[in-house]
């Protein structure tokens, strides 16, 4: 079988730019098939231990973005390049998870990203948290897949601060007190104005004489 031009191009040694350059091309004639293709063998080559090409996952996930792919396409490559990346243990910039994500959750393809995120292809990650809990009233189920990244992470304050902006002290404060949160009691007499629970007030003030 005849190689293909971007083969022939990754075997000449430190042939960054011609490399990149015909993977361009491939990006702007919007064959899909094509660019699959080409873009294996790159991260094939630059994930081989005999790699003589400079080409990082970034470079690469840069020209992707810079194209003029529809939506789909670029999901169906970001998700590509995670699963040559990860068959071959490269670095994937943090930028190419959270593309993806943001990707599927603009799609309404939150059944794909759970499933993605249940099977650790999507990495937890304190910026992917963040994406997933602003869809709390968009799509629940993927603020809840936030919380779970959260307690995961073990990032106990974010979600002491999250259950306090969502007025659920006493969860709060259930997890403060677990895993040694400390909550300044101004910031509880903040989410304390508009609360109409007078024994989980008496019990506040009881934690926090200051605020009798």
């Amino acid at each position: 079988m005849e190689e293909s031009v971007i083969e022939k191009e990754l075997k000449i040694k430190n042939n960054e730019q011609a490399v990149m350059s015909c993977f361009q091309n491939s990006l702007n004639s919007l064959n899909c098939k094509q660019i699959k293709f080409d873009l294996q063998k790159i991260i094939e080559t630059i994930g081989s231990r005999h790699c003589n090409q400079a080409i990082t996952m970034k470079e690469i996930f840069d020209c992707i973005k810079q194209s003029k792919l529809s939506d789909e396409m670029n999901e169906e490559l970001y998700m590509k390049m995670i699963t040559c990346a990860t068959q071959r243990v490269l670095q994937i910039p943090e930028d190419l998870y959270i593309a993806l994500v943001n990707g599927l959750i603009q799609q309404r393809k939150e059944f794909v990203l759970t499933q993605l995120l249940q099977y650790k292809v999507i990495p937890d990650n304190n910026s992917i948290a963040t994406i997933l809990l602003q869809q709390q009233t968009s799509i629940p189920c993927l603020y809840y897949c936030g919380l779970d990244m959260l307690k995961r992470m073990k990032n106990y304050s974010k979600l002491v601060d999250l259950y306090l902006m969502n007025n659920n002290i006493s969860m709060a404060l259930q997890i403060a007190n677990q895993y040694s949160v400390e909550i300044p009691s101004t910031k509880i007499q903040e989410y304390i104005k508009n609360y109409n629970d007078d024994l989980l007030l008496y019990e506040l003030k009881l934690i926090f004489p200051e605020l009798a």
